[in-house]
Order: C-alpha cells, then sequence, then structure tokens
C-alpha cells in the first residue's frame, strides 16, 4: 500500500486541476454568452445642426441668365391715334396694325343713350370703317408702311403707303422730327384708278413725369372724305398736334386733332382721345373720334362731324422683332 501513495496523489491532483480548469471554461463561455446576448450600448448622441454644417459645402449664389432675366421690350406705337407721330421703331421690325371704327354716332338724335342698345355704340350697325396696316423698319431711321381702308360713305378703297425718314432723335436733340412722303391709290371696279400724292412733317418734344406734346403738318394733292364732291378743291393741308401722358410703361393716355388751314376742308378738326394698353408685343387701344379716317388722303380734310358727335373705336397692334 505505501508503494503505490505517490501514484495515488499524483492521480488525485490531476482530478482537481481538470475539474478546476473545466469550471473556469465554463464561467468564460457563460459571461461571454450573457455579454452578446444584451444589447448594445446607445452611442453618444452627435448635434444634427453640427453634422449639417460640418458636412455642407461652400453656398454658390446663382444669377439668373439668359432670356429669363431679359427685360422684354413694349410694342412701339408708331402712330398717334389718327395721326402719323415721330415715333420710330427699331431696325428689323414689322407691325400689323387692325382698325374699327364705328359709322353712326354715339350720340343719336339729340341723346346719348339710345344708340348703346340699337347697335352696341355703332359698332355692329353697319358702315364699318376698317384700315389693315403693315410697317416694317428696315433701320432705325427708315420704315415703310402700306394701308388699306375700305370704302363706306365713298364708293372706292384706299390703299395708301409712305416711307419715314427720322431727322431728329429726340433722345439726343430732344425733339424727335420724321418726314414722310408717299401715295393713296384709290380703287374702285369698272372706274379709272386715280392716285393722290401726300406727305408730312411731324415731330415729338417728351417731358418730365411721362408727358409729350407732338406736331404734325400734313397735305395730300387730291384729298378725300365723306362728303367731298368732284367739284370741290381736289388738295388739303392740316396741321395740329398731340397730347400723351404714360404713368406707367405699359399705360398711355393720348389725345390729337388736325384741322385743314388750306384747301377742301370738312368743316371741324378731326379730334380723338383715347387709351392704350401696352403688353409684350401687343397694344390695345380704345378711342373716341369724330372722324372714321387713318389715312394720309383723308386726314388733312379735317372731319365733318362735331366736336359732340363722337364715334367708338378700337385699334389692336401685333408687334415682331
Amino acid at each position: 500500500m505505501r508503494g503505490s501513495f505517490p501514484e495515488l496523489s499524483a492521480a488525485r491532483s490531476f482530478l482537481v486541476l481538470f475539474v478546476a480548469l473545466t469550471f473556469s471554461s465554463n464561467a468564460l463561455q457563460a459571461s461571454e454568452s450573457v455579454a452578446s446576448s444584451s444589447p448594445d450600448p446607445k452611442p453618444p448622441e452627435e448635434d444634427s445642426f453640427d453634422l449639417e454644417v460640418d458636412d455642407a459645402g461652400p453656398v454658390e449664389m446663382v444669377t439668373p441668365t439668359g432670356s429669363v432675366a431679359a427685360v422684354e421690350p413694349h410694342a412701339t406705337l408708331c402712330r398717334s391715334l389718327t395721326i402719323p407721330s415721330a415715333y420710330m421703331a427699331a431696325a428689323g421690325t414689322l407691325q400689323f396694325t387692325v382698325d374699327h371704327r364705328a359709322f353712326r354716332p354715339i350720340r343719336y338724335r339729340e341723346h346719348w343713350y339710345q344708340n348703346a342698345f340699337e347697335d352696341a355704340l355703332g359698332l355692329d350697325g353697319g358702315a364699318l370703317k376698317i384700315g389693315l396696316a403693315l410697317r416694317y423698319a428696315f433701320t432705325d431711321y427708315l420704315d415703310l408702311s402700306v394701308t388699306r381702308q375700305n370704302g363706306v360713305a365713298e364708293l372706292f378703297d384706299t390703299y395708301d403707303s409712305y416711307v419715314r425718314v427720322r431727322l431728329l432723335r429726340a433722345d439726343q436733340s430732344f425733339v424727335g422730327l420724321v418726314l414722310g412722303a408717299g401715295v393713296s391709290w384709290f380703287y374702285q371696279p369698272r372706274i379709272d384708278d386715280a392716285v393722290a400724292w401726300n406727305g408730312f412733317v411731324a415731330l415729338r418734344v417728351p417731358f418730365a413725369f411721362g408727358l409729350e406734346v407732338g406736331g404734325l403738318v400734313a397735305g395730300s394733292s387730291d384729298s378725300t372724305g365723306s362728303f367731298k364732291r368732284t367739284g370741290d378743291t381736289n388738295g388739303s393741308l392740316a396741321a395740329g398736334g398731340s397730347l400723351a401722358y404714360r404713368p406707367l410703361d405699359w399705360l398711355e393716355v393720348r389725345a390729337d386733332t388736325l384741322a385743314p388751314i388750306a384747301g377742301y376742308g370738312g368743316g371741324w378738326p378731326a379730334i380723338t382721345g383715347g387709351v392704350s394698353f401696352l403688353t409684350w408685343r401687343h397694344a390695345f387701344t380704345l378711342l373716341v373720334s369724330n372722324t372714321q379716317y387713318v389715312t394720309l388722303d383723308a386726314i388733312p380734310t379735317g372731319s365733318h362731324l362735331g366736336p359732340r358727335d363722337v364715334i367708338i373705336g378700337f385699334t389692336i397692334l401685333r408687334q415682331w422683332d
């Protein structure tokens, strides 16, 4: 027995060491399992404002360019309400104008109100005077216009054409000055055609606060009119002017007149007043006048209607640049 004691003691020591190692290994695995099953601790919060500022790049200012930032011009009124003006459009500009003027005056049989419901202030009462015009600017100093106006009281249609040359610019010389000359062709079926030579000088003087004054001297070698007869003196010479006020870029109030001073006359000055609304490439004008005419052969004769016998009309202008 004593001879086997050392072997028993070694075996017992080995067994104790094995149990201790096994227990420590199980304890370590249990602690790791508990640690893996527990949720991760919440990371420290970071200020979102600081993150946005830190991550954002430099701020770049964007300025509109091209056609978006461009300011579109308004249409140019190269003609006053009835008489020519000293305005000229930019080179390469084409304009198309439609004129409608009633025949019967608003004041009918000494009453102002009866005509309103009978024929819509004369606009649907027949005998409308209609003008169709084209104008093209070759340069800033030269343009050409062609106008057709139908016959109402007269039996012929009128084709009026003239060129204008700008001699002075109002923005450079304080006074704008335009010289015009042309011809009117009178057409009537089965009747020999006739022509008239026309000319005019127009000026304008702009003032402050949107005010402007214009002047005109016009003449025709064979003038026409509603009551003109073959025995009447052919030629007519007239003088007049205009007054305009433009409080806004898109709004203009204007009045013009032209009175015969030599040759045949209708008995009264031609007087017109109206308001124009200007938009991008368009202009719309509402007016009252005592004359239906806008061609150069007829306006120097004035009007056979008095200042109270006014008719209503409107003008539509379309411009291409």
